[in-house]
């Protein structure tokens, strides 16, 4: 039976969800190396010009960052706060050049190693790993076989690693570096980062974590001049997870971050929690004097520029930082107080207990947009003599975008068309009259017009055929991420909502999926490594389409534009098991559930069967590969190619390469079995609805699932002739 369709098509004003008013911006404040102050404005959103930092703060090359300044005062030590394992120790006088008592290691005769008189000494109470070292290192006696070397050692909490810095002179490793790392024969000319597994008891078992090759010169213990020592200092801070050391007279930090392999080839987290501190010395004498580093309590980070606004830009800015706030400590955004309307900067308030520092790697400053009120005039097709649907046509995707309708209209004879508004909004709805009651309609489309194309036919009637395609083909496309701040740190929701209403998108028009809200930290956006590294930093040419597409493969998700019009963010659909939406039966006797064709197949169009994801820069980079090695080899696999087909994908921006990849994996394009059926009935079936399917041969299993990946539907002239083409792909099979 073919059912008579009713097409309502609504047409409506270009702003008919409202349209922005005021415009919404936003940029990057972030951590960068000192500079002049500047006096003048900013000559654009996205410049970078330095901070005020005083004599308080610094910048951190390695991590991007800003943090203040550790110090640490020279106080005597005192060697009733130390015991001593071995060697020789003593407090030095205060007179001379010492100024303050140090910890001195005085027995300089040689081979002290193999007695066990080397020195070995370790405080009685925790100390942070924030300390600083004033090192004095005499010259070694000429006989001496034991290499020169400095350690200081991080005990821990007595349950993790340890770890020790050495800081050797140039010299062969010998028996001392074979018994700590169980390596023979090695030369010993840079610091060294050594760790030692949990529950290990060190000989042979300190495993080498890095070494520092750069700034200066190789440790040493000879004089400068005419000295009879050579003085170092060190400077020692665990900031973020980043072991951050600094040495006089260099010119780089040494800095570390990452996992590491113990000795029995255990991966161990490079953690540095409180705990004692040890000095060891062999191969010279030395002293030393170890400080507590100290940070201000309170202090102001101030920008170096003001940022002017137009006056059809949003004034007021809100900011959100990214940062690293420990235990005791706090930094506080706010804009300068000295702003006027159209004229700021934000100030960075820093607090602390004096124990720890907070670090700030970059201030995200945004502006919300302004969309005015809808100006709604609706024109209805539906007992309108002005607007007649003579046929209608459209397509829907799975990927929910780029769905098109045509429209052909026409009014009656001494009737006028209404306006046709380019990018004006549209929507189609379709209703089946099955019975004497009124149809019930079913949204097929809701878009924008393209312009639309207007033909004179006798006896003087005008025929319009109306174009139209969603949201995000007529209009995102002509959406940039000009004047955007980073949103690593951001929820996808944030994220999503933030660059739609940007783009003009109203509240009502965009839907976060339930799951993604009420789990932020799963849909956290990634952040850099460090975090000073800027990701999802969009340049300002990219298109606000790719730049969504690209937020939503970090975490696993999917967005596009529904046929409501509604704008959606969503995990990536999973079936389950056993559900559909509707029946496909083809020995069906019912009239609106007879099946009008039928046909299965396979296809290679886009098909893989092996994804490789390359996620993150540099040397911070993680990949995943996955194939489906039965196709490759097995001939009685049902997507057996005989062949490897890949898909390749980097993704700066991505923190974890599994959930790409797996994105891409179910978005992949397989050899499995695919129907393509045609209906004259159930308009409300859509792209990712669930069929089930029987009776139908065709090598189709009875029971198995589709869903649904295409729509086309159509129909004919003045209501007769509906019919919907579908495609869909197996998904379940009994």
């Amino acid at each position: 039976m073919q059912f008579k369709a009713l097409v309502n098509l609504t047409l409506d004003n270009p702003d008919a969800d409202g349209r922005v008013t005021v415009w919404g911006v936003a940029r990057d404040w972030p951590a960068s190396e000192p500079k002049a102050s500047l006096t003048s404005y900013t000559p654009d959103l996205g410049g970078e010009y330095g901070w005020e930092y005083g004599q308080t703060f610094e910048y951190i090359e390695r991590l991007k960052a800003i943090a203040p300044l550790g110090t640490g005062a020279r106080a005597d030590m005192a060697l009733t706060d130390w015991t001593v394992t071995s060697g020789l120790w003593r407090e030095t006088p205060t007179a001379g050049t010492f100024r303050a008592s140090f910890l001195h290691y005085y027995d300089g005769g040689p081979d002290k190693y193999a007695a066990g008189d080397y020195g070995v000494i370790k405080t009685n109470g925790d100390h942070g790993p924030d300390l600083l070292f004033y090192i004095r290192r005499y010259p070694s006696d000429t006989s001496d076989t034991d290499p020169p070397l400095f350690c200081i050692v991080f005990y821990g909490d007595g349950t993790g690693p340890q770890y020790q810095l050495v800081l050797p002179a140039l010299a062969l490793g010998g028996t001392v570096w074979q018994d700590l790392t169980g390596a023979s024969g090695s030369r010993l000319q840079h610091p060294f980062l050594l760790g030692l597994g949990p529950g290990l008891w060190g000989a042979g078992q300190w495993k080498v974590i890095d070494e520092f090759k750069g700034g200066g010169a190789p440790q040493r213990t000879q004089g400068d001049e005419d000295e009879g020592y050579h003085a170092q200092v060190v400077k020692v801070e665990y900031t973020d997870g980043w072991l951050l050391v600094n040495f006089s007279g260099a010119s780089q930090t040494w800095a570390y971050s990452g996992d590491w392999i113990d000795a029995l080839g255990r991966t161990v987290p490079f953690t540095m929690p409180t705990g004692p501190i040890g000095v060891n010395v062999c191969g010279h004498t030395a002293a030393f004097l170890m400080a507590d580093l100290g940070y201000p309590t309170s202090h102001v980070l101030d920008a170096s520029a003001w940022l002017r606004t137009a006056a059809n830009l949003e004034p007021t800015p809100h900011y959100s930082a990214l940062t690293y706030e420990p235990a005791g400590t706090s930094i506080a955004i706010a804009e300068h107080p000295g702003s006027t309307p159209g004229v700021s900067k934000p100030r960075a308030t820093f607090t602390s207990t004096g124990a720890a520092r907070a670090v700030l790697y970059n201030i995200a400053e945004w502006r919300d947009a302004t969309i005015g009120a809808a100006n709604s005039v609706p024109v209805s097709s539906v007992a309108n003599d002005d607007l007649r649907v003579i046929d209608a046509s459209g397509t829907l995707n799975d990927q929910w975008r780029g769905a098109t309708a045509d429209v052909t209209v026409r009014a009656k004879n001494g009737h006028t068309l209404p306006d046709i508004q380019p990018n004006g909004k549209v929507l189609l709805d379709v209703g089946l009259k099955e019975t004497a009651a009124a149809p019930t309609f079913m949204r097929q489309h809701t878009g924008y017009v393209l312009p639309p194309e207007y033909e004179l036919s006798a006896p003087s009637q005008i025929t319009a055929t109306i174009h139209c395609a969603d949201g995000i083909e007529v209009r995102l496309q002509h959406k940039t991420m000009l004047w955007q701040c980073s949103f690593e740190g951001w929820t996808v929701g944030e994220a999503f909502s933030y660059i739609l209403n940007r783009s003009g998108v109203p509240d009502t028009m965009i839907s976060i999926d339930a799951a993604i809200t009420a789990d932020p930290t799963t849909y956290t956006l990634p952040v850099g490594n460090p975090k000073g590294e800027r990701v999802l930093k969009f340049r300002p040419d990219e298109g606000v389409v790719n730049a969504l597409d690209t937020i939503c493969e970090t975490r696993d998700c999917q967005w596009g534009v529904d046929q409501d019009g509604d704008y959606f963010v969503r995990p990536r659909l999973e079936h389950t098991p056993g559900y559909y939406d509707w029946t496909l039966d083809a020995d069906t006797l019912g009239e609106d559930e007879i099946v009008y064709s039928f046909r299965a197949a396979q296809t290679l169009d886009d098909y893989c069967n092996v994804i490789y994801v390359l996620a993150g820069n540099g040397v911070n980079a993680q990949a995943t590969l996955l194939w489906d090695y039965a196709s490759i080899a097995t001939n009685t696999a049902r997507d057996f190619i005989g062949d490897d087909w890949w898909k390749v994908a980097v993704k700066s921006d991505a923190d974890d390469p599994a959930d790409v990849a797996a994105l891409l994996w179910a978005q992949r394009a397989q050899l499995s079995q695919a129907i393509f059926f045609t209906l004259r009935s159930h308009p409300e079936l859509l792209p990712d609805q669930y069929v089930y399917v029987q009776n139908v041969g065709c090598g189709v299993t009875d029971g198995s699932i589709f869903r649904i990946t295409r729509k086309s539907w159509r129909v004919g002239a003045n209501g007769a002739d509906f019919q919907q083409d579908f495609e869909a792909v197996l998904v379940e099979e009994p």
